[in-house]
């Protein structure tokens, strides 16, 4: 019930806020254009009597006026940027200040020489030019600076993709590879633990005791002669001669295989 009450009031306010504000921005539209009326009147009055002349004192108090409008545009630019508008609210400052200042000068001198204030209604012109120049040139600047650091951080963020591909695709080779190593080390426990068959230790013995009859005939025969003669492969019986050699069956001596003991039931098969 709370919370239903909560919306309401909510919803309530939301809409008297939106009609504050839009009467408040109504309100203030009319306030700037009787307050331009009046200025403007007052403005070129000043201009006409201070040696502008008639027709180009109805430009004049536009240099104030459209000035004041294109400073506060870029202090609202800065705020909406989140950029410090020190140099806009200068400006606007500076220019309200004159506009206030020329309709005081309109009404009353002030006792200030003439000479003065038609100096100062013929430099505003070039005056204004500079300021609002610099003004621009600021804000195409930061806009340009803008652009750029969005790009870089463009680029950042594609590099920071790619280098996320490589290391998901490092990582990915290094789990196979870890995997492979796994499996070689299983496959290694498993040959040093699985025990040698019967079948092939009687094979082996058959070939030993063959291999031993072949050198004792012929002590001069070569590997691929004896392989030949057992039916196994040179490296085999390049094994198996070390192994007979280790054991003492046989020795060899540079110029063949000397055989020493035809027995290999207790040799190491």
């Amino acid at each position: 019930m709370n919370d239903e009450l909560r919306k309401q009031s909510n919803s309530l306010n939301g809409k008297w806020i939106s009609g504050i504000n839009w009467t408040a921005a109504v309100l203030v539209a009319f306030v700037a254009i009787f307050a331009f009326i009046l200025s403007y009147s007052s403005l070129r009055h000043l201009a006409d009597n201070n040696g502008v002349g008639r027709l180009l004192s109805y430009a004049w108090p536009l240099l104030l006026d459209f000035a004041m409008v294109v400073f506060s545009l870029a202090i609202l630019r800065a705020y909406l940027r989140q950029e410090k508008p020190v140099y806009p609210w200068i400006l606007t400052i500076a220019f309200a200040s004159l506009a206030t200042l020329a309709n005081i000068l309109d009404a009353s001198t002030l006792d200030i020489d003439p000479k003065i204030i038609r100096a100062g209604v013929k430099a505003l012109a070039p005056i204004t030019l500079v300021l609002a120049f610099e003004l621009l040139m600021g804000m195409l600047r930061a806009e340009v600076k803008r652009k750029e650091e969005v790009v870089t951080i463009k680029e950042l963020a594609a590099n920071a993709n790619e280098l996320t591909e490589e290391i998901a695709g490092l990582t990915g080779r290094r789990d196979r590879l870890q995997r492979q190593i796994g499996t070689l080390e299983d496959a290694k426990s498993g040959a040093k633990t699985t025990p040698i068959s019967a079948n092939t230790q009687d094979k082996k013995a058959q070939n030993v005791r063959a291999l031993l009859a072949h050198y004792a005939k012929n002590p001069q025969s070569s590997y691929t002669q004896a392989a030949n003669e057992i039916g196994v492969s040179r490296q085999t019986v390049a094994n198996y001669l070390d192994e007979l050699e280790g054991d003492g069956a046989i020795h060899r001596n540079g110029q063949g295989v000397q055989v020493l003991s035809l027995e290999v039931d207790e040799m190491r098969l």
